[in-house]
């Protein structure tokens, strides 16, 4: 975690946060199913935390991002108080860490936030519990398949289907908020 100690406190937990927070954030961008939809986000949610916890190797500050998320379940209820502020504070992260981390890092930071987001908008519709379930077998392996060997661009995700409009809308959202400061 040393590439964190330039950052305050403050700063540090919004880095974190954004890991659990980003799930949310899509979770509530299209909330018309009930209560079955949100307990199979938030554990797709929780999921693909620990799958990037565990298999995230092409970044080490990345996995150990989704470990400190992990580890700060305690904060988990108050971060989903500040979820309608993600977006701003994916910028806010973005340029805090474009010029402190090495480009790979950025880059995967800002990949397994997108994939997390992603998970969650297809985890309601496609995917039943039992798909949850077994890390060997359907949803969650392509999920860490698509983890350790990375994507070119989320379009060409076959992957992921079945995402509303809302949620898509939320994640494009997140894809701009996230770009380099140099990028338009």
């Amino acid at each position: 975690m040393s590439q964190l100690d330039s950052f305050t406190p403050e700063d540090r937990e919004l880095l974190i946060s954004l890991f659990y927070r980003v799930g949310v954030f899509v979770s509530y961008a299209e909330d018309e199913d009930g209560e079955q939809d949100d307990e199979l986000e938030m554990k797709a949610l929780e999921r693909i935390l620990l799958a990037i916890a565990k298999y995230e190797k092409k970044s080490e500050f990345a996995m150990n991002m989704a470990r400190e998320a992990i580890r700060h379940k305690d904060d988990w209820e108050r971060w989903n108080n500040q979820t309608f502020q993600v977006v701003d504070d994916c910028r806010k992260a973005a340029l805090m860490l474009y010029n402190v981390v090495p480009e790979t890092d950025f880059n995967r930071y800002r990949y397994c936030l997108i994939k997390i987001a992603e998970t969650v908008a297809s985890a309601y519709g496609e995917f039943g519990v039992d798909d949850f379930e077994d890390e060997n077998e359907g949803f969650f392996s392509r999920v860490v398949d698509k983890l350790s060997t990375g994507l070119k661009s989320s379009k060409e995700d076959d992957g992921f289907m079945n995402i509303t409009s809302a949620e898509d809308q939320a994640i494009i959202d997140l894809k701009n908020a996230l770009k380099k400061p140099d990028e338009k």
